[in-house]
């Protein structure tokens, strides 16, 4: 993959209703932006994975529909790099 200069097209409109959509509670934030090293008993170590495979996720649909006439196993090949 060279250029990622092409605009993604992606519709990702959808209706935003907070009511029904709270949020994350404090406790999961805090435990979200807490070190590892700071000597509490919980650290972000465990939602790092979440990130990660949200992360991954995200650049499998990017590349996929960015590559729409390329062949299954250079996509895999895409994403690896």
């Amino acid at each position: 993959i060279d250029d990622f200069s092409e605009p993604l097209n992606i519709n990702l409109d959808f209706e935003y209703l907070p009511e029904s959509h709270p949020g994350p509670s404090p406790a999961l934030l805090l435990q979200a932006l807490t070190l590892s090293n700071a000597g509490d008993g919980f650290d972000l170590e465990r939602l790092e994975t979440v990130g990660d495979s949200f992360l991954k996720q995200a650049v499998t649909v990017y590349i996929y529909c960015t590559y729409t006439q390329v062949h299954e196993g250079k996509l895999s090949f895409f994403r690896s790099k």
